[in-house]
């Protein structure tokens, strides 16, 4: 039995299109990381993995590469070498943060669908609107820093998103910009106000679970699965 038996016997004839497919994550941090062990578990032929961070002990408690012996390593290069450890497939590291300057090197590469898992605004917004006007297969993550209970997900669209500070600041300027609606994973669950005394770069530090973000991060690697398999039905 190799290590594939069981999802493609769950998943029948359509596991061949998801061994062909390739998925690009923007941001590999809580979120974004257990998005990536998701699809290379589930057998996907390729990963994008985009991200400028390094890993620290702060992000033991929720990142799926947090591990004492990646500390100092890149987010995306830690990523690549966990999932190494258990399967060989193509996965192309960015060790850079998506901006308008670093977009083509993210957007020359081919890939059949994208996560936006950016937590920084100006940049989020960047991504999102040259993922429209690109026509993309994309989804994007709200907020999860601050909640515990991953019961409180969904996958939902952003005009329809409710009581997330992160979305209502991405509608404001999603209107501002006259954006069509687009998917986004979101947490209903009411956010506790905690900061914690500490910044990084701009932006305070909310409190975190493992649970939350985890969640996030493999609902999107499900909608990913289940959007390339309707283009692949819609291109029989």
């Amino acid at each position: 039995m190799d290590s594939f038996t069981r999802i493609e016997a769950l998943m029948g004839k359509d596991f061949e299109e998801i061994k062909r497919a390739s998925v690009a994550i923007i941001g590999v941090g809580g979120v974004g990381s257990h998005a990536a062990m998701a699809l290379a578990r589930t057998g996907i032929e390729k990963l994008i993995l985009m991200d400028p961070d390094t890993i620290k002990t702060s992000n033991f408690n929720r990142h799926a590469q947090g591990f004492t012996r990646y500390l100092g390593v890149n987010k995306a290069e830690a990523m690549k070498e966990e999932i190494l450890g258990f399967r060989d497939m193509d996965i192309e590291v960015l060790d850079l943060a998506y901006k308008d300057e670093t977009k083509e090197q993210l957007f020359s590469l081919d890939f059949d669908v994208l996560l936006d898992c950016i937590d920084v605004v100006t940049y989020k917004l960047q991504l999102i609107e040259e993922s429209l006007d690109r026509n993309l297969d994309f989804i994007t993550c709200l907020g999860t820093g601050n909640r515990l209970n991953p019961q409180g997900l969904e996958i939902s669209s952003l005009y329809k998103s409710r009581n997330c500070s992160l979305a209502r600041v991405l509608r404001r300027e999603a209107r501002k910009r006259n954006l069509r609606d687009f998917p986004v994973v979101l947490s209903k669950e009411d956010a506790k106000k905690i900061v914690i005394d500490e910044r990084e770069g701009s932006r305070n530090l909310p409190a975190s679970s493992y649970f939350t973000p985890a969640s996030a991060g493999q609902l999107m690697a499900y909608w990913a699965l289940e959007k390339i398999l309707e283009k692949s039905k819609g291109e029989e």
